[in-house]
């Protein structure tokens, strides 16, 4: 199977292990696979020697953003997703999102389900994430983005999408940190889906299209920038808190007429500003509503068992229950229900792999 026409573009940071497990899983697959390492060493020039289909860069910095900037200018393909090393795009999904998107010119981006994956006894599990999308059709690119907001997801950020629109979005994030600079990081993500949103509608595909392992969030490099930049070492969740007080306060105005001006020039009218304010506030509202629901009488007494129960319990309750979703396996072999279409040869050898690692 041949994807001309796709880039995955693959961000890694200090991860060799879960760097090469991802290189000996593409190896099967004859695609655009474009690697940008921030770590401070570099792939073994023997390693890379033996996967020389594999375009891979070492450009040392931490930095999420740099290295998307260094990744810009060897992407040359008419779409592009974006991966981080231990995601797993499912290639025929990929190819479904292409002949979409060749199709259907009014599109400008393909997402489908995603799965979140677990290892578990020599077992792989995987739960259903992002139950809620659909099509969004509609004409009207302000109705398109509250739509997408409301139901928020990193699906959109991790579609197949125009390249076009992947490099408006980076011309859009190098003018933001111009004026926000470490702050940038904590509103960066929704850039690429908005502007996804403007430029064109959105198509749902009924397919499991990548999945995701289930890490710790706050050994993430995108997390770890996000806590530096909302000044509190331990509390993630205040996050929507202070983008909102931004927003009312007037500070995201600046972002707000930069995106603006990435908007189709048909599509712009004289209350476009007042409408994406709505639609942000809209959005960091939602957040703070999860948030405030997720500290309720009954999770506040789940988060305390599980400050007593020992982590091997906790686990085993997990499983058992399939908390986590049902065993990858299981649903390959259909002897469990799932809201979704896949492939189950594709199914069976990520299974493997997974299992192998």
């Amino acid at each position: 199977m041949q994807l001309k026409n796709l880039t995955v573009l693959i961000l890694t940071y200090k991860r060799h292990s879960e760097l090469k497990k991802k290189i000996f899983f593409l190896k099967k697959y004859n695609f655009n696979f474009l690697i940008i390492d921030g770590s401070p060493k570099a792939l073994s020039k023997h390693f890379l020697n033996s996967h020389k289909k594999i375009n891979y860069y070492h450009y040392p910095t931490e930095n999420y953003h740099e290295r998307i900037f260094f990744a810009t200018k060897f992407i040359k393909t008419k779409y592009v997703k974006i991966e981080s090393d231990n995601d797993y795009f499912i290639p025929s999904a990929m190819l479904k999102s292409i002949k979409i998107l060749d199709k259907e010119k009014k599109f400008s981006a393909v997402i489908g389900n995603c799965g979140l994956y677990s290892k578990y006894k020599k077992n792989i599990y995987v739960k259903h994430l992002f139950k809620f999308h659909e099509d969004i059709k509609q004409e009207d690119l302000f109705f398109r983005s509250n739509k997408y907001m409301q139901n928020y997801s990193p699906a959109l950020y991790h579609s197949v999408c125009r390249t076009f629109i992947f490099k408006k979005n980076v011309k859009l994030w190098k003018k933001s940190k111009k004026i926000y600079g470490q702050n940038f990081d904590t509103f960066a993500e929704i850039c690429l889906p908005l502007l996804c949103c403007f430029n064109g509608k959105i198509k749902y595909l009924d397919y499991i299209t990548w999945i995701r392992c289930d890490d710790n969030i706050r050994e993430r490099i995108d997390y770890i920038a996000i806590r530096k930049a909302i000044g509190d070492p331990t509390n993630y969740y205040i996050l929507d808190y202070k983008l909102l007080k931004f927003l009312n306060a007037g500070y995201l105005n600046s972002f707000i007429s930069l995106l603006i001006k990435e908007m189709p020039k048909t599509k712009k009218d004289s209350l476009a500003f007042k409408k994406l304010k709505l639609i942000l506030k809209n959005y960091y509202t939602r957040g703070i509503k999860k948030k405030e629901l997720s500290n309720n009488f009954i999770f506040k007494i789940i988060k305390v068992l599980k400050v007593f129960l020992p982590s091997p319990i906790k686990k085993k309750i997990r499983f058992s229950l399939q908390l986590n979703g049902p065993l990858l396996k299981d649903i390959y072999m259909r002897t469990c229900k799932v809201d979704y279409k896949f492939n189950k040869t594709e199914l069976k050898y990520l299974n493997y792999h997974l299992i192998k690692k």
